[in-house]
Order: C-alpha cells, then structure tokens, then sequence
C-alpha cells in the first residue's frame, strides 16, 4: 500500500487523498470471516489502528525517498 501511494504521491506532486470507510452494512461481516459487525466504536477503533500504521510506514518511506532525491 505504501508504495501505491508513493507512486500516486509522485504522480500527482504531493495531491493524494485517502477516503477510510467503516461499514454500516451487516452483510459486510463475511467479507471479514465474521457472522456480525463489531459495534461502530470497535469499527472506528480499528479503523484508527489501520491508518496509524499505515501513515506511519508511508511517511517513513515517503522521507526515505525524499533524502535519497535530495
């Protein structure tokens, strides 16, 4: 994931977005090999989780790259 958005990131001069969404479809549980949705705080939770690590292993790379340009 990280390299997509380095890549989107070079493409666009810095321009890139990131919609996170939490489900409020039930029948979305499946998708996670689960019977029923976590409550929307637990969803939230995760969701937080996910994007922390995620920014931070992006930002590390993204200046990785950068110190190597410069």
């Amino acid at each position: 994931m990280a390299r997509q958005f380095l890549s989107l990131d070079h493409l666009s001069s810095g321009r890139v977005g990131w919609n996170a969404v939490t489900t409020y479809n039930p029948a979305s549980a499946g998708n996670f090999g689960s019977l029923a949705l976590p409550d929307s705080s637990e969803r939230y939770a995760r969701a937080e989780e996910f994007i922390d690590v995620a920014k931070d292993n992006l930002l590390r790379r993204l200046f990785k790259t950068y110190n190597k340009i410069h």
